[in-house]
């Protein structure tokens, strides 16, 4: 299966019929059709009733809407953490964490921290817990840590 697929079929869908989805999407209706009949048959299931004038989901259509939505979100949402982690080569990271923690902990992490992302500034500061979850509610701070 191919995300080409579940973004056709999701166009379908939404646009009750090929020639707005092709229209849509950019390809020619054949080219979409040929997408679709290619999925339904990997899927041995039929997702569409042709018989009338307008096409429309069948059962196991309306069931496969939900799943497709959902895998694109999920990929979308993998392709942004993707992103994320590259933009940790550079930037800014914002900590906040208690007394304790810093004392004990905090050398040995930020070495290991700065050996791996050594573009990323880190900014670090001292404070308690309730000061740290107000800023971190008010997204002043990226990561805050007590213990």
């Amino acid at each position: 299966m191919l995300l080409r697929q579940l973004s056709y079929f999701i166009a379908v869908a939404e646009h009750c019929g090929f020639s707005r989805a092709a229209a849509a999407l950019h390809v020619s209706q054949p080219a979409l059709s040929q997408q679709i009949r290619q999925l339904e048959a990997m899927l041995e299931v039929q997702l569409f009733d042709r018989s009338g004038r307008r096409i429309r989901l069948t059962d196991a259509g309306e069931i496969w809407l939900e799943y497709a939505r959902r895998a694109l979100r999920e990929l979308e949402e993998g392709r942004r953490a993707l992103h994320d982690a590259e933009d940790l080569q550079h930037g800014k990271l914002r900590i906040a964490m208690t007394p304790t923690f810093t004392t004990y902990m905090l050398g040995p992490l930020m070495e290991a921290y700065y050996r791996r992302y050594p573009g990323v500034k880190v900014l670090i500061q001292e404070m308690n817990q309730e000061r740290m979850e107000a800023m971190l509610l008010e997204d002043e701070l990226d990561v805050g840590d007590c213990l």
